[in-house]
């Protein structure tokens, strides 16, 4: 809806320049055309004609009209390419010879200065209860473990961290989970999104989807959690890529519409999503906490203008 709504204004504001730029044309070219007539009404005056073409330096009237109406073609030329730069200036799209690209960054929620949300440790060996891991938790040979249960995103909320039911054993520490690194650039051109991302340290052999996700600017207490949409595909068939043997992925992804940036009122977001289960949910991501884990994100900067 947002996306229409600006769309129509973009619209609305080209349809209202251009009006004033075929109203001020039509002026100047009436102007014009009063002034060829009065002129040439004036040339049949033998004296006058000859007056007028000593001081411009011009052989014969017909000369003068050939100019005059070259004139009147290069006006209407320089229109019509202010038209089409009007066009694309309110648009606000790129040429087919632009490109728009941006360096992307993967980092952790505890680079963020969050608890990871997804993955848990236990403190008390055989409670059978686990905890997010959050940046006072040093232990980096601790085995991680995913929750019984959906658990709800709350990154906003530093005290949020546990107890939960303790679930599966996820078969690596949390210096593993962590020590990931992921980076690529975004490029943007008429309308059509590319992304090519390498990633390193993942989980080997592991399935991972990649969501364009939003949440508020301002988080609302309690956060209610974000628009997760898959990449590319509403049905998510375009979001799924496979880690190798070695933990390492590259994805080079065309798609479009492109990405939606971060604006006023939302955060955008850029969120790989680890499958402990191996499998993936179309349109969905998940449930949180016991099947999907999310691993990296990269924020995306606010759309141009917007300050």
């Amino acid at each position: 809806f947002v996306s229409q709504l600006t769309t129509f204004r973009k619209l609305r504001d080209f349809v209202t320049n251009q009006a004033k730029l075929i109203i001020s044309l039509f002026v100047g070219y009436v102007l014009l055309m009063d002034f060829w007539h009065n002129w040439h009404r004036s040339c049949d005056k033998r004296d006058h004609q000859q007056n007028i073409l000593k001081m411009i330096n011009l052989k014969t009237t017909q000369e003068m009209k050939n100019n005059a109406k070259k004139t009147i073609l290069s006006i209407l030329s320089s229109a019509a390419l202010l038209s089409a730069s009007a066009f694309a200036s309110s648009t606000d799209m790129p040429s087919q010879q632009k490109e728009n690209s941006i360096e992307l960054a993967f980092v952790t929620h505890l680079d963020l200065g969050m608890a990871e949300q997804d993955v848990y440790v236990e403190l008390e060996k055989g409670s059978n209860e686990v905890y997010r891991v959050t940046a006072g938790f040093h232990n980096m040979d601790a085995p991680l473990y995913t929750s019984a249960e959906y658990i709800a995103h709350d990154p906003f909320n530093p005290e949020n961290i546990g107890p939960y039911k303790k679930g599966k054993a996820m078969g690596m520490t949390v210096g593993q989970w962590l020590k990931h690194t992921g980076k690529g650039t975004y490029t943007y051109t008429d309308g059509e999104g590319k992304l090519m991302l390498k990633f390193t340290g993942l989980v080997p052999n592991g399935t991972y989807t990649i969501w364009h996700a939003f949440l508020p600017a301002t988080p609302p207490v309690p956060f209610t959690g974000t628009l997760d949409l898959p990449l590319g595909a509403s049905d998510g068939s375009e979001s799924v890529f496979t880690a190798d043997a070695n933990g390492n992925m590259e994805v080079e992804h065309t798609f479009k519409p492109g990405l939606e940036f971060s604006d006023v009122w939302t955060m955008a977001v850029l969120a790989l999503n680890y499958h402990s289960d191996g499998k993936t949910y179309g349109g969905h991501p998940g449930s949180f906490g016991d099947k999907s884990h999310i691993q990296a994100v990269a924020i995306l900067p606010a759309r141009e203008g917007i300050n």
